[in-house]
Parts: structure tokens; sequence; C-alpha cells
């Protein structure tokens, strides 16, 4: 009997297979550009080929439409301040392309407005989706500043990570803050800061939102409150963070750390020189150790809810 191979073709199909599972990086793609080049183009570009990394040179650049982020797709810049793009219009910067994003990192570059005070409502950063959720987002090391919009709004997204990155002086219109996240879960902030919004928050958590994780961050010269956590979520953590000089009036939305929310984790905080309280907790439950407030214009501490108190100063 005539022994069968397997054809060409089928050769092929099983080498592209094996290709596939022993390197799944195999369509991965790093595309230079500069920073007055196409990033779009290079963004469309890295998406189309399943994935990679656009990198923008040093230098700076003008944005003259939003830059729609895709699935797969790190955008590298050179560091902040070396790669700089400004918005330069009433426009988002960077913003979603589609709803259910996934593995998008936003790195080391800054990203500015024309002026946070002005007509200007640009927004920074804008990873926002209406239904289905986003997942894997990661910002480090981005500077996002002087948008009379948000800073960085997501909203939607499981499992988001932001480090080493400052948000300041966006928010100029009312409801605006330097970073605003919603309705979102499993989320990291650490080790950045959040400072000089006109009249916006630090950091404002809104919506259904579950295990948000905020530690060692500066929150400062807001002039709204420094971390405000509302709409009863639950597993959130403020640990670690210093909260100064936010509010400008004696309204209800001046305290260092604002709250309502079960299962909390408070402590380690150091929240001083704020309009309102230092430590503001609406209701809810959770735990509160260990933080210091001092020289705050209302008081250091207004606690209303079920809270375990140890060592707080």
């Amino acid at each position: 009997m005539k022994k069968q191979f397997p054809s060409s073709s089928f050769l092929r199909l099983s080498l592209t297979t094996l290709a596939l599972i022993l390197c799944p990086s195999v369509y991965a793609l790093d595309v230079n550009v500069a920073p007055s080049g196409d990033i779009q183009a290079a963004i469309d570009r890295v998406a189309a080929s399943g994935g990679g990394t656009v990198n923008i040179g040093a230098g700076q650049g003008l944005l003259r439409s939003t830059l729609k982020i895709k699935s797969h797709v790190t955008l590298n810049g050179a560091g902040t301040p070396q790669t700089t793009l400004t918005i330069g219009g009433n426009f988002s910067g960077i913003q979603n392309a589609t709803e259910g994003l996934t593995h998008v990192t936003i790195q080391n570059l800054k990203l500015a407005g024309t002026g946070e005070k002005t007509s200007n409502q640009c927004n920074g950063i804008i990873i926002a989706s209406l239904k289905t959720y986003h997942t894997a987002i990661k910002l480090n090391n981005v500077q996002v500043l002087n948008c009379g919009g948000m800073g960085v709004h997501i909203k939607r997204a499981d499992g988001v990570n932001i480090t080493n990155c400052s948000f300041h002086h966006n928010g100029g219109f009312t409801l605006m803050h330097n970073f605003y996240i919603r309705e979102s879960r499993n989320a990291t902030l650490a080790n950045s800061r959040m400072t000089e919004s006109p009249s916006g928050t630090g950091l404002h958590v809104a919506g259904v939102c579950t295990n948000i994780h905020i530690i060692n961050n500066v929150f400062a010269n807001n002039g709204s409150q420094g971390i405000n956590v509302q709409d009863s979520p639950t597993g959130i953590i403020i640990q670690g963070n210093t909260c100064t000089g936010n509010g400008t009036s004696d309204s209800y939305r001046s305290d260092g750390i604002a709250f309502t929310g079960t299962h909390a984790l408070i402590e380690n905080n150091t929240s001083n020189n704020n309009v309102g309280f230092g430590i503001h907790t609406w209701n809810g439950s959770g735990v509160l150790n260990n933080n210091r407030a001092s020289g705050n214009k209302k008081a250091n501490y207004n606690i209303h809810g079920t809270f375990t108190q140890q060592n707080n100063q």
C-alpha cells in the first residue's frame, strides 16, 4: 500500500500553528515615530499586526485630533518630560477606540492641555465604556496637566494599574478632576501625585467599584477633596497617602479624605491642613488605624458608620 504524506499546505499550516504556540508574540510589532509624526497610523499598524509597541521619540508634538488607542498596544514615550504631546483643541488627547479594550499600556510621556482655567475643556486620557468592560489597563510614568476637563477618566475597567504618575492642574470646570475612576474593579493607584486641580478632586472614585487600592500617593492643593470615595463601594484600601492643603471653601467638598463604603481599610495616612475635615467617613464599615491628621480647619476626624479605630492621632 502506498504511504500517504501530508500536503505542503497542511505542513505550512501546522508549522504556523506550532509557531503561535511556542511564540505567542510572533506578530508583535514595534514601530518608532517622532512626536510630530503620524502617531495614529503607528497605533493602527501595531494593532493590525496583533499588538506591540509604538515608541514615540523625544521632543514635542501637537495633537490635532484624538489619538484612538487600541487593544494590545503599548504607547511608549522616551520619558516625561522628554516626550511631550500637547492637545491642540477641545478634544481628548488619548481615548479608547472601542469598548472592551484589553492589554493597553501608556507610559513614559507627558500629555498637556493648553490651560485648565480657560474655555478649553479638553480631557487628557479617557478610557471609558458604556457596556463592555475594559481589561488590563496600565499607566506608568505618565504626566497629564492643564486640561480643563478630566486629567484621566477610567470607566468600567477590570484590572487597572496606575503607577508613578503625576496628574496636576486638571479640572478647571465643575465636576472635573485630576483622576476620576468609575464603575471599575481590581484597580491600583500607587506612588503617584494628584495635585493642584483648580476646582476638582485629586482622586474621585464613584459608581459600583470593588477592590480599589490607593497606596502611597500624594493629594495636595486640590480645589475639592484630596480623595473622595462615594456610592458605597466595597473592598477599598486607602493606605500610606498624604493629603494636604485640599479645599477652597468650608463646603462639604473640602476634606483630605472623604469616604463612604464597606469593608474598607484606611490606615497609615497623613491628612493635614485641609479646609474641611482631615478624614471624614460619611457612613460604611471597616478599619481606621494609625492615621495622622492635624491642622484641618473643620476638625481632624469626623467618623460615621461602623469602623474599628486604633492609634489615630
